[in-house]
């Protein structure tokens, strides 16, 4: 539901991830991401890290869609900060 498109939505932001951006090129992974989000059982820990700040941090040791949030940060049109990786 709501919550978990707003834990999904301020993950990707404190990963510096452009959410508009990947709804726009690749909506298909946007969706599973949610769906991967929506099923997630480590929730209060990722709300906890997000409200910590310590998200991109720690989020490789208990998200499930870490290894696709790497893959989109090393897609320069997905990073949020501008940065070229």
């Amino acid at each position: 539901g709501a919550a978990v498109l707003l834990v999904e939505q301020n993950v990707l932001k404190a990963l510096g991830i452009d959410e508009t951006a990947i709804a726009r090129e690749e909506p298909s992974v946007l969706r599973d991401l949610t769906l991967i989000c929506a099923l997630c059982v480590a929730k209060s820990r990722c709300n906890r890290e997000l409200e910590a700040r310590t998200a991109a941090r720690h989020h490789h040791e208990y998200c499930a869609n870490s290894y696709t949030i790497d893959a989109l940060k090393r897609k320069p049109k997905y990073d949020s900060r501008g940065c070229q990786h």
